[in-house]
């Protein structure tokens, strides 16, 4: 399967215009002030643990595996760019679990030390990861449908 994966995060309270964001930031490689900035360096570190067997060449910008397709990624401080070629959908579910795990999970525990300071116990990392798992299981299914 071929597609683009993007992913950003939204500043709160910004305005969600998703098309000036893909033009703007995933795109021309440009910054806004509507979004956050991404644990770019925990991303690359997962991607290049979870896809270690694969080839990876261009300083660590192009992934490419005999039978599994390829992948290049495109970063900015604000957003992450998957375009990947052939890929199968275990490997496609790997970049996504990856982004949702650092990107959204960081974002709930965001929302919920400030709704709760000094109070994340473990049910409520619980109820945030049964979330999370939602998430995946929903933008996983939407990938299929599409």
């Amino acid at each position: 399967m071929s597609m683009n994966l993007n992913f950003w995060r939204y500043r709160e309270n910004a305005a969600h215009d998703h098309m000036a964001v893909y033009q703007t930031v995933c795109c021309d490689g440009n910054l806004m002030e509507e979004l956050e900035n991404l644990p770019i360096d925990q991303i690359l570190k997962q991607i290049f643990a979870v896809f270690s067997d694969w080839t990876i060449q261009d300083l660590g910008r192009d992934f490419e595996k005999e039978g599994c397709g390829a992948f290049q990624i495109f970063t900015t401080p604000q957003i992450v760019r998957f375009d990947c070629y052939g890929m199968q959908e275990k490997d496609l579910n790997a970049l996504i679990d990856i982004l949702i795990d650092l990107v959204v999970l960081c974002m709930i525990h965001k929302y919920l030390q400030g709704l709760i300071p000094g109070r994340i116990n473990s049910k409520v990392k619980v109820n945030a990861a049964v979330f999370v798992m939602q998430i995946k299981f929903l933008i996983k299914g939407a990938l299929k449908r599409s």
